[in-house]
């Protein structure tokens, strides 16, 4: 009996270390100092040792998700509602739908072009992203 529980325990043990490689990741996105109102944002281990994440950002710029504990890059989208056009152009009772366009430049949004990372370690972790627009041309 003594036997069973110490193997029962060392399995358990072995398993809580094997579900402890994810990790919570939280923080805020800002663009030039204000909170981001929506959007998405993505981490992917740079090294492929570990697995892809995304969260929504919310109102007031605040995003969690769980995430593998690894060098990542991240990729930010944020859009907003330039105009609006019909869902089926040949109906007349067409329901509308916006159209969007991303306000953060390609250093941000684009997988092959950003030049976000983070590190994320095991355990909690609160990783801010202070973004910038592109210079007015």
């Amino acid at each position: 009996m003594r036997y069973s529980l110490l193997v029962l325990g060392t399995v358990l043990g072995l398993a809580a270390v094997g579900c402890s490689g994810k990790t919570t990741v939280s923080g805020t996105v800002t663009l030039d100092g204000k909170p981001l109102d929506n959007g998405t944002i993505a981490f992917f281990p740079i090294k492929g040792d570990g697995q892809t994440s995304s969260a929504l950002i919310g109102k007031d710029g605040r995003y969690q998700t769980v995430a593998s504990p690894t060098q990542m890059k991240v990729v930010i989208h944020s859009s907003k509602v330039v105009g609006q056009r019909k869902e089926y152009p040949d109906m007349p009772d067409s329901p509308v739908v916006d159209i969007l366009q991303e306000i953060l430049p390609p250093r941000y949004c684009d997988m092959n072009k950003t030049e976000l990372t983070a590190t994320i370690a095991p355990g909690k972790n609160e990783v801010n992203f202070d973004l910038k627009s592109d210079p007015k041309k």
